[in-house]
Protein backbone atom coordinates (compact mmCIF):
# COMPACT_ATOMS: atom_id res chain seq x y z
CA UNK A 1 0.00 0.00 0.00
CA UNK A 2 2.43 2.54 1.05
CA UNK A 3 4.49 2.08 -2.23
CA UNK A 4 1.11 2.59 -3.99
CA UNK A 5 1.07 5.65 -2.28
CA UNK A 6 4.38 6.22 -3.41
CA UNK A 7 4.31 6.29 -7.02
CA UNK A 8 1.00 7.84 -6.85
CA UNK A 9 2.29 10.89 -5.03
CA UNK A 10 5.46 10.82 -7.49
CA UNK A 11 2.88 11.04 -10.53
CA UNK A 12 1.27 14.12 -8.75
CA UNK A 13 4.44 15.85 -8.46
CA UNK A 14 6.07 14.90 -12.11
CA UNK A 15 2.48 16.17 -13.82
CA UNK A 16 2.81 19.66 -11.42
CA UNK A 17 6.44 20.36 -12.78
CA UNK A 18 5.72 19.41 -16.12
CA UNK A 19 2.74 22.03 -16.00
CA UNK A 20 4.99 24.15 -14.10
CA UNK A 21 7.45 24.33 -17.20
CA UNK A 22 4.70 24.70 -19.45
CA UNK A 23 3.44 27.85 -17.71
CA UNK A 24 6.80 29.74 -17.66
CA UNK A 25 7.25 29.04 -21.55
CA UNK A 26 3.94 30.20 -22.05
CA UNK A 27 5.00 33.49 -20.15
CA UNK A 28 8.31 33.70 -21.70
CA UNK A 29 6.29 33.49 -25.52
CA UNK A 30 4.12 36.09 -24.15
CA UNK A 31 6.73 37.93 -23.12
CA UNK A 32 8.74 37.51 -26.79
CA UNK A 33 5.76 38.50 -28.69
CA UNK A 34 5.09 41.39 -26.89
CA UNK A 35 8.56 42.21 -27.38
CA UNK A 36 8.20 41.57 -31.13
CA UNK A 37 5.34 43.90 -31.46
CA UNK A 38 7.05 46.99 -29.63
CA UNK A 39 9.86 46.17 -32.07
CA UNK A 40 7.47 46.88 -35.40
CA UNK A 41 5.93 49.79 -34.08
CA UNK A 42 8.95 51.11 -33.38
CA UNK A 43 10.09 50.93 -36.57
CA UNK A 44 6.77 52.38 -37.64
CA UNK A 45 7.18 55.40 -35.76
CA UNK A 46 10.74 55.91 -36.58
CA UNK A 47 9.51 55.43 -40.53
CA UNK A 48 8.07 58.84 -39.75
CA UNK A 49 4.68 58.01 -41.58
CA UNK A 50 1.68 56.59 -39.81
CA UNK A 51 -1.64 56.73 -38.96
CA UNK A 52 -4.24 57.16 -35.97
CA UNK A 53 -7.97 55.95 -36.52
CA UNK A 54 -9.45 56.75 -32.94
CA UNK A 55 -11.88 54.31 -31.83
CA UNK A 56 -13.31 56.43 -28.15
CA UNK A 57 -13.25 60.35 -27.27
CA UNK A 58 -12.70 61.02 -23.66
CA UNK A 59 -13.88 65.03 -22.99
CA UNK A 60 -12.41 66.64 -19.69
CA UNK A 61 -15.09 65.74 -18.05
CA UNK A 62 -14.64 62.32 -18.71
CA UNK A 63 -17.71 61.46 -21.16
CA UNK A 64 -16.76 58.76 -23.44
CA UNK A 65 -18.05 58.27 -27.04
CA UNK A 66 -17.90 55.83 -28.92
CA UNK A 67 -16.52 56.62 -32.55
CA UNK A 68 -16.50 53.26 -34.47
CA UNK A 69 -18.28 54.69 -37.79
CA UNK A 70 -17.37 57.80 -37.84
CA UNK A 71 -14.80 58.92 -40.02
CA UNK A 72 -11.79 60.48 -38.09
CA UNK A 73 -8.05 60.12 -38.55
CA UNK A 74 -4.87 62.34 -37.78
CA UNK A 75 -1.86 61.09 -40.40
CA UNK A 76 1.79 61.68 -40.22
CA UNK A 77 3.97 61.57 -42.80
CA UNK A 78 7.74 62.81 -41.99
CA UNK A 79 6.60 66.40 -40.92
CA UNK A 80 3.30 67.10 -42.86
CA UNK A 81 0.23 65.85 -40.74
CA UNK A 82 -3.29 66.37 -41.35
CA UNK A 83 -6.40 65.39 -39.17
CA UNK A 84 -9.90 65.58 -39.15
CA UNK A 85 -11.33 64.57 -35.64
CA UNK A 86 -15.16 65.03 -34.37
CA UNK A 87 -14.52 67.23 -30.77
CA UNK A 88 -17.14 66.61 -27.79
CA UNK A 89 -16.24 69.71 -25.53
CA UNK A 90 -16.46 73.41 -24.01
CA UNK A 91 -14.85 75.73 -26.66
CA UNK A 92 -13.52 78.61 -25.71
CA UNK A 93 -13.69 80.95 -28.71
CA UNK A 94 -15.43 80.16 -31.67
CA UNK A 95 -13.64 80.25 -35.49
CA UNK A 96 -16.53 80.88 -37.17
CA UNK A 97 -15.19 78.66 -39.90
CA UNK A 98 -17.76 75.56 -39.43
CA UNK A 99 -15.46 72.96 -39.38
CA UNK A 100 -17.03 72.20 -35.88
CA UNK A 101 -14.01 69.18 -35.26
CA UNK A 102 -10.14 69.16 -35.03
CA UNK A 103 -9.05 69.99 -38.29
CA UNK A 104 -5.75 70.63 -39.46
CA UNK A 105 -3.08 69.95 -42.40
CA UNK A 106 0.33 71.35 -42.45
CA UNK A 107 3.73 70.72 -40.99
CA UNK A 108 4.10 69.28 -37.36
CA UNK A 109 6.63 71.85 -35.19
CA UNK A 110 8.76 70.32 -32.57
CA UNK A 111 7.91 66.70 -33.45
CA UNK A 112 9.58 64.38 -30.84
CA UNK A 113 9.76 60.82 -30.86
CA UNK A 114 10.68 59.08 -27.77
CA UNK A 115 10.97 55.14 -26.98
CA UNK A 116 11.08 54.13 -23.50
CA UNK A 117 12.47 50.24 -24.26
CA UNK A 118 11.88 48.96 -20.34
CA UNK A 119 8.23 49.95 -20.70
CA UNK A 120 8.07 49.04 -24.09
CA UNK A 121 5.95 52.15 -24.74
CA UNK A 122 6.48 55.28 -27.41
CA UNK A 123 5.75 58.65 -26.83
CA UNK A 124 5.20 61.64 -30.22
CA UNK A 125 4.00 65.11 -30.21
CA UNK A 126 3.99 68.04 -31.96
CA UNK A 127 2.59 71.20 -32.19
CA UNK A 128 0.31 72.25 -35.56
CA UNK A 129 -1.99 74.98 -36.18
CA UNK A 130 -5.26 74.88 -37.58
CA UNK A 131 -6.98 74.67 -41.23
CA UNK A 132 -7.85 78.13 -40.86
CA UNK A 133 -4.99 79.33 -38.87
CA UNK A 134 -6.19 80.37 -35.93
CA UNK A 135 -5.97 78.01 -33.26
CA UNK A 136 -2.60 75.98 -32.25
CA UNK A 137 -3.08 72.23 -31.24
CA UNK A 138 -0.61 70.30 -29.21
CA UNK A 139 -0.94 66.83 -30.04
CA UNK A 140 0.87 63.33 -27.53
CA UNK A 141 0.72 60.09 -28.41
CA UNK A 142 1.29 57.80 -25.96
CA UNK A 143 1.74 54.16 -28.12
CA UNK A 144 1.57 50.75 -26.39
CA UNK A 145 3.57 47.57 -28.15
CA UNK A 146 0.40 46.35 -29.62
CA UNK A 147 -0.29 49.82 -31.82
CA UNK A 148 -2.97 50.72 -29.82
CA UNK A 149 -2.87 54.54 -28.41
CA UNK A 150 -3.61 57.17 -26.95
CA UNK A 151 -3.87 60.89 -28.42
CA UNK A 152 -4.06 63.96 -26.08
CA UNK A 153 -5.09 67.37 -27.63
CA UNK A 154 -5.12 70.14 -26.25
CA UNK A 155 -5.84 73.52 -28.05
CA UNK A 156 -5.63 77.34 -27.62
CA UNK A 157 -9.20 77.76 -28.03
CA UNK A 158 -10.66 74.66 -26.75
CA UNK A 159 -10.63 72.44 -23.58
CA UNK A 160 -8.45 69.10 -23.82
CA UNK A 161 -9.62 65.79 -25.35
CA UNK A 162 -8.13 62.55 -25.35
CA UNK A 163 -8.85 59.43 -28.19
CA UNK A 164 -8.13 55.76 -28.07
CA UNK A 165 -7.55 54.04 -31.00
CA UNK A 166 -4.36 52.44 -33.15
CA UNK A 167 -1.76 53.25 -35.26
CA UNK A 168 -0.78 51.78 -38.73
CA UNK A 169 1.16 52.50 -41.58
CA UNK A 170 0.23 54.73 -44.07
CA UNK A 171 -1.72 52.49 -47.00
CA UNK A 172 0.62 52.87 -50.12
CA UNK A 173 -1.36 55.21 -52.30
CA UNK A 174 -1.12 57.88 -49.26
CA UNK A 175 2.94 57.43 -49.32
CA UNK A 176 4.90 60.01 -51.74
Amino acid sequence: MKSLLLILAFLLLTVAVVFGQDKKSRKEAKKEKQRQEYMETKMLLDSGAFSFTATWATTQKGRRINLIGNSNQLTLEDTLTSAYLPYFGVVQMYDMSGEGGINFEGTAQDLKIEHNDKKMRSMVSFEVKSSTGNEVYQCQFTINSNSSAALSVRSSARNQISYDGTIAALPDEKKK
